[in-house]
């Protein structure tokens, strides 16, 4: 991915450099309720999840650096594999079989519920996460407004009657916000 100079690079390329500790704190703030959320689902008891989300992160450090932006493929679907390996290990370590999904977890013809996951998973919690990293960038009108709109996923009238503002606004809100999400995250959310 090229990026115009005076664009700041994502915070996915500024992880893959390894003297930007800025990158890496946004970046494990941004995905640890994420992780968390996944090694619950595969099974992970309660007492070993920080741990293993930990060793997630640690196997990050010495992969991303090498890792190399394919756009026709997501970052997500790549954390996921990792994770499941890294939840795999896990299970071998602790001599323990990985627990079988319950039902509401399974999918209609037996598929494997990872691809789901991972789209339903990032998108819910991921983007909640990097709206609320940046939401203190915008005042309280905007956040609100887009918060409702994109989150909430009330029709824009409905917002700007409430908030008593134009509908222009509540579009103009949703624009900024997403905006900065691309200039911060970049191909983290495409």
């Amino acid at each position: 991915m090229s990026t115009n100079p005076s664009t700041p690079p994502s915070l996915l390329e500024r992880v893959r450099s390894t003297d930007d500790c800025e990158a890496w704190y946004r970046f494990v703030d941004l995905y640890t309720p994420l992780l968390l959320f996944w090694v619950r689902r595969l099974g992970v008891q309660n007492q070993d999840r920080a741990d293993l989300v930990q060793d997630i992160f640690r196997e990050l450090i010495k992969a991303l650096p090498k890792f190399k932006y394919d756009p026709t493929l997501r970052f997500r679907g790549y954390l996921f594999r990792v994770t499941r390996a890294k939840v795999a290990d896990h299970f071998r370590r602790v001599a323990q079989v990985a627990p079988t999904l319950d039902h509401e977890n399974q999918l209609p013809g037996g598929t494997d519920p990872s691809e789901q996951w991972i789209e339903r998973d990032y998108n819910a919690q991921v983007f909640r996460r990097a709206v609320q990293l940046i939401a203190k960038d915008f005042d309280a009108v905007t956040a609100i407004a887009f918060h409702r709109y994109m989150i909430e996923e009330e029709t824009p009238a409905a917002i700007a009657a409430d908030m008593k503002i134009s509908t222009n606004s509540v579009y103009q809100a949703r624009y900024r916000v997403l905006k900065r999400l691309r200039e911060e995250f970049g191909d983290l959310f495409e």
